[in-house]
């Protein structure tokens, strides 16, 4: 019961904090946006930079499996 209590009473403390505060709320989150723009940014190009070298390495060896194919006489031709 005395976690509810608290639960509470820090919400309704957010909240007047929040319409007392709305100003300067709205200069952090427009102070930390580009950041995080940027950093998302980052991690984005950094799994699609990824996601193309694996394909790169994936095509090599489909073309490596393909070429030993290619190369291996057929046992069925033979006879």
């Amino acid at each position: 019961m005395k976690k509810v209590i608290i639960g509470l009473s820090m919400i309704v403390v957010g909240c007047l904090t929040l319409i007392v505060w709305w100003k300067k709320l709205l200069y952090i989150i427009v102070g930390v946006l580009p950041v995080v723009l940027i950093t998302g940014g980052m991690l984005i190009l950094s799994a699609g930079i990824r996601q193309v070298e694996n394909l790169k390495i994936k095509n090599k060896s489909d073309i490596h499996t393909a070429k030993q194919k290619l190369e291996k006489p057929d046992e069925h031709s033979e006879q």
